[in-house]
């Protein structure tokens, strides 16, 4: 088991976000709660069969539904019921056949992309991809060139059919930092967009390099120091998603960025690994980001040359909770999911086996609860609640009295 350290943080942000799909007055009023501290609590593990590859994961904002992108050369997704009625993590299984991703013309991607990342928008989903899907050892860090840039995208498909959806805007433009590669600039192979998610107003998307670009970071200082990472914004403008601002985060020491969480437009859950050469997992994070105050560093055509001075980076601080270190359980991708019977949101995690005969599909399950509670502050905010709320009842019994 790994512990994660935690700091104070706006613990109302995420459970924010896991009312939000219930009760828009809950939401107003935890909002203007002081800040706690943020804690996972585990509910337990699964082992499900019938998975592959499992890199990302989202929820359908209703019920017991979600959906798993997999990575394998399938290009396919998973429809996923998690039961945790009775405020238990009960049970994982596969709903019916798996769904193929297509291109516009109707033809099965398969054998051509590398999907790793994977968020729900309305009712569709965006999926995300490094590339030309190559039989690729992930933690493997070298200057190859993208394959085939044309399979790198971040792009909306239907949840229904798997059919890319061809309206405008539904094929996000990148930068060309992102579309070409050379042995000095650009993406690595293998190495592009491992992470994906949506804000829950549905008005900013999030993605990340998994590895620094070759005119960010040399190669001979991957896995040796921090790694220097741009996270993207898309902001949504007049329906469509459009490049915005990127910002520079900061791995820990020898880890590499997994998957991405949006609590809210400036507030994000970062899942980090470390691992050998092997592959073997060797340490596991997750931490909270802040992009508020961080430098746009869009413009920036290379921190190699530019450095870093001057440069506002990411804000982090660790989260506490216990989570299983094993050298075979990959994790790559979370989600918020369904609010358990007693109000607190979910947090799940999946790992990736990569088509390891000894490894399986890990699903962790955990609720997010606050600790650490500000009683100068917190007692008093409740207690004006409360005492709001009791005006309330007895202006209303007074006036049924009138």
């Amino acid at each position: 088991m790994i512990r994660c350290q935690s700091q104070r943080r706006p613990f109302y942000s995420v459970f924010k976000y896991g009312l939000a799909l219930s009760s828009s007055f809950l939401v107003s009023t935890i909002a203007s709660l002081p800040s706690y501290s943020l804690s996972f609590q585990s509910l337990g593990t699964k082992t499900p069969v019938g998975f592959s590859q499992v890199s990302g994961l989202t929820y359908s904002g209703s019920g017991d539904t979600y959906y798993g992108i997999s990575n394998e050369s399938a290009a396919k997704f998973y429809t996923i019921k998690i039961d945790v009625t009775g405020n238990t993590f009960n049970s994982v299984t596969k709903v019916g056949t798996n769904t193929t991703l297509k291109d516009s013309g109707g033809t099965a991607l398969s054998n051509k992309i590398d999907a790793e990342g994977i968020a729900l928008s309305g009712s569709n989903i965006f999926v995300s991809t490094e590339g030309n899907y190559t039989p690729l050892n992930p933690f493997a860090f070298d200057n190859s060139v993208l394959t085939s840039p044309a399979n790198l995208f971040i792009r909306r498909f239907n949840i229904a059919t798997g059919n890319q959806d061809t309206a405008a805007g539904n094929d996000l433009t990148l930068a060309s930092r992102y579309t070409t590669s050379t042995t000095t600039t650009g993406l690595r192979n293998n190495l592009a967009f491992e992470s994906l998610t949506i804000s829950p107003d549905q008005s900013r998307l999030f993605s990340a390099v998994e590895a620094p670009l070759k005119e960010d970071q040399a190669l001979a200082t991957l896995q040796t120091s921090k790694d220097l990472i741009r996270i993207l914004r898309f902001n949504l403008v007049s329906g469509i998603f459009t490049a915005g601002e990127e910002y520079l985060y900061e791995t820990e020491m020898g880890f590499g960025l997994a998957d991405l969480l949006a609590i809210d437009n400036n507030i994000l859950i970062a899942l980090e690994r470390k691992a050998d050469i092997s592959g073997s997992i060797t340490g596991i994070g997750v931490f909270e980001l802040s992009i508020a105050g961080a430098t746009d560093i869009s413009a920036n055509t290379g921190l190699t040359a530019s450095g870093t001075s001057g440069i506002t980076k990411v804000q982090k601080t660790s989260i506490t909770f216990d989570i299983p270190l094993s050298p075979s359980i990959n994790y790559e991708g979370l989600t918020f999911g369904e609010t358990l019977a007693d109000g607190r949101p979910t947090i799940f995690f999946v790992s990736d086996n990569n088509l390891d005969e000894n490894a399986v599909t890990n699903f962790a399950a955990y609720a997010v609860v606050p600790f650490d509670f500000e009683p100068s502050l917190g007692f008093l905010a409740l207690g004006s609640l409360y005492l709001g709320k009791k005006i309330l009842e007895k202006n209303k019994k007074s006036k049924k009295e009138l």
